[in-house]
């Protein structure tokens, strides 16, 4: 049996890097359907161009999808959101502000609201088989030493906005679990490509990391 996907958070790297490997690893694809914002349509179609020349990704199976995690319905049409409803088997979830230094509303906004709506909106889906939320390794704030997968609530605070919200995001996709099958993957800093060390991002600790990189030679 074939499996339709939904991916919300393209074009971002790790969307588009985790959509390259489902082709190259699975044959069982019916159809992909890319959430993105409307402000990010020329870099979903960019990389939708990009794929073309890509072996093994079949750009005949994508489909871009306007819309906005945020708003009621993903900020899809009626007509759009019928039909992902009725198709969709597999929701990725990977939209969310990652900036370490966002203020506390906009990453509420995206973080909280934008994974309420989402499972709100997936928990609607006729044929769903799994939910794949990306949290993150930082739920677990301030503490120190063995974090458990199970271990969520604490009260030993948050070094920002991020962790914090993507904190109560995850509490939220855990109150899923019971209803849908759902898996939670809390990676930590997403660098680059294991073997290429391709990457979307140069700020920050990524900077610093390419910087001492360059100078082991030294």
């Amino acid at each position: 049996m074939s499996n339709t996907y939904l991916f919300t958070g393209f074009p971002g790297y790790l969307a588009s890097a985790l959509i390259e490997d489902l082709f190259r690893n699975r044959n069982s694809i019916e159809k992909l359907y890319l959430l993105h914002l409307p402000s990010m349509e020329k870099q979903a179609k960019k990389q939708i161009e990009t794929w073309r020349t890509v072996q093994g990704v079949n750009t005949g199976k994508i489909e871009l999808v306007p819309g906005d995690i945020t708003q009621e319905g993903l900020g899809l049409s009626s007509a759009t959101s019928m039909q992902l409803l009725q198709e969709v088997t597999h929701v990725f979830h990977l939209a969310a502000l990652y900036d370490l230094a966002v203020p506390l509303m906009p990453a509420w906004k995206v973080n909280v609201q934008g994974t309420r709506e989402v499972n709100c909106w997936l928990s609607q889906c006729l044929h769903l088989e799994r939910y794949i939320y990306f949290s993150t390794a930082y739920v677990s704030g301030k503490r120190e030493g063995t974090v458990y997968e199970k271990d969520l609530a604490h009260g030993k605070g948050f070094k920002n906005h991020y962790e914090y919200t993507k904190h109560e995001a995850e509490y939220l996709v855990h109150r899923m679990c019971k209803k849908i099958p759902t898996t939670i993957i809390r990676p930590g800093i997403v660098v680059g490509h294991t073997k290429s060390g391709a990457t979307a991002k140069f700020d920050g600790p990524y900077f610093i990391l390419n910087l001492v990189e360059a100078l082991r030679s030294l």
